[in-house]
């Protein structure tokens, strides 16, 4: 967790992470700062990218298969992604 990261360090991540979102998420409506908040605390932002990178692709996938998407499935996924990748990580 990134929790012994400054407040202030945070909020520039998770501004970061929100123009990320714009970016590769354009379609799906922009979660809460609270949300970015929460992402950018539960993992470095690396793994954070990866997981906004791998929601992207599930997006795509589930709107050519026809599939709803919503911005609380993506971000949910994405959530899994960054603690799945967390704990990979920490395990090597």
């Amino acid at each position: 967790m990134n929790m012994q990261m400054s407040a202030g360090k945070q909020l520039e991540i998770a501004a970061r992470l929100k123009q990320l979102w714009k970016g590769l998420l354009p379609a799906l409506p922009i979660p809460g700062d609270e949300q970015f908040l929460s992402w950018a605390q539960l993992a470095s932002e690396e793994i954070v990218c990866h997981a906004f990178n791998r929601g992207r692709k599930k997006a795509y996938q589930e709107r050519e298969a026809g599939i709803a998407v919503t911005g609380d499935s993506i971000g949910r996924f994405i959530t899994g992604v960054i603690v799945r990748e967390r704990e990979e990580r920490r395990i090597a």
